[in-house]
């Protein structure tokens, strides 16, 4: 039986599309930062890019956009990047979170703390497909709206993205009569003047992206399981070593450590969806034991090679048949007491991995990112 199209946590159609949105929000959230800290003039004006900004409000709520940047002349900037679905609700959510936003007074500094600022710009970045119906349903149903309750200052920018499969290009939306404007004021150069597209290659932001690789939105598991066993584990395997026993906290302390992210849900869930394909296996003391080995398929990245173990999952068959000898992997014993410690869905997949004659060995020859083209992003 296999989880596909279930639309439980083990789907893997859901995992997956969590899992591109996110990394395609990471990928936005490393532009703007190699944009303000690594190219030529503009990191000259901006006092601290901050990639998970926890900031306080009047309202008593930390508010957490998806990044921020102060600039050295006293102002700043405040984005979210804005995947809007179809029901209103989704809307008015979103513009609750850009009216807390425009009343921020105070953003990260380089030192942990906050500086007061001047002004803020509230930019929401959305995909092109989306980007006019972000205009007609944000800033001409609602912001214009003289009987809506979403009345900001300063009217937010619109920033729309496109992906191709060799760059990515960000446009603010060109019509100034319905779109803000970034502040501009003495400071030079100013990304506000930027009238042309934005295009960035993915070798330009790569590295940033290498470095941080994650983003201020809760962490998809598909996305948390693949950055660990590309990542993290490899880094903790001695030499010669062909196999180690690692605790959530340890991984959560490594994420941070590498990353400044992590937290121990996030190594637990992304723990048990490795558990489910059959690439972990969980101990009595509540660890987590794992073979070196790659995952290696024609074609895939390594989270499509993780989703695949989870799709391809079958019946199981000749139940009398000791477990171990089933699995080739050596990854799961017989004794379900090595896993009791799983929720009960992820331990009814385990079992059906435990138990398939012909669980797939997946590879993988290199990792890479799933792109989509559009035409903006042709030019």
């Amino acid at each position: 039986m296999s989880t596909r199209g279930t639309g439980g946590p083990l789907d893997p159609d859901r995992l997956i599309a969590d899992f591109r949105i996110y990394d395609r929000s990471v990928d936005i959230v490393s532009i703007y930062h190699w944009l303000f800290t690594e190219t030529r003039e503009l990191p000259s004006t901006v006092s601290h890019f901050e990639r998970y900004p926890r900031i306080p409000h009047a309202d008593g709520r930390v508010a957490t956009p998806d990044f921020s940047v102060l600039f050295t002349d006293g102002t700043g900037i405040v984005a979210e990047i804005a995947n809007i679905a179809r029901h209103d609700n989704s809307v008015e959510k979103l513009c609750a979170q850009l009216l807390r936003y425009d009343g921020i007074e105070a953003l990260p500094n380089a030192r942990g703390g906050m500086t007061a600022v001047s002004h803020v710009d509230v930019i929401f970045l959305t995909p092109i497909d989306d980007a006019e119906a972000a205009v007609r349903r944000v800033l001409a149903e609602r912001l214009d709206d003289p009987e809506h309750g979403y009345k900001p200052a300063h009217r937010p920018v619109l920033i729309q993205f496109a992906q191709n499969s060799d760059r990515y290009v960000l446009q603010q939306w060109p019509d100034k009569s319905i779109n803000g404007s970034l502040f501009i004021g003495d400071r030079h150069p100013n990304y506000g003047e930027f009238d042309n597209a934005l295009k960035v290659a993915p070798d330009l932001f790569g590295p940033n992206k290498v470095r941080y690789g994650f983003m201020n939105d809760p962490v998809p598991p598909l996305y948390m399981a693949t950055r660990r066993w590309s990542s993290v584990f490899p880094s903790a395997f001695g030499v010669g070593a062909e196999e180690i026993t690692v605790t959530n906290q340890e991984v959560a302390e490594t994420l941070m450590a590498q990353y400044a992210h992590g937290t121990v849900t996030d190594a637990r869930t992304a723990m048990e969806i490795l558990a489910a394909a059959g690439l972990v296996r969980p101990t009595t003391s509540g660890a987590w034991r794992l073979r070196r080995r790659n995952l290696r398929v024609a074609g895939a990245d390594i989270h499509q090679a993780i989703a695949a173990r989870l799709s391809e999952q079958k019946s199981p068959r000749r139940r009398g048949r000791a477990v171990a000898a089933q699995d080739d992997t050596g990854l799961f014993g017989a004794d379900p007491s090595t896993w009791s410690q799983l929720t009960p869905l992820v331990q009814d997949v385990v079992s059906r991995v435990r138990d398939a004659d012909d669980a797939p060995m997946l590879e993988i020859d290199g990792a890479g990112s799933t792109s989509e083209s559009h035409p903006l992003a042709d030019g």
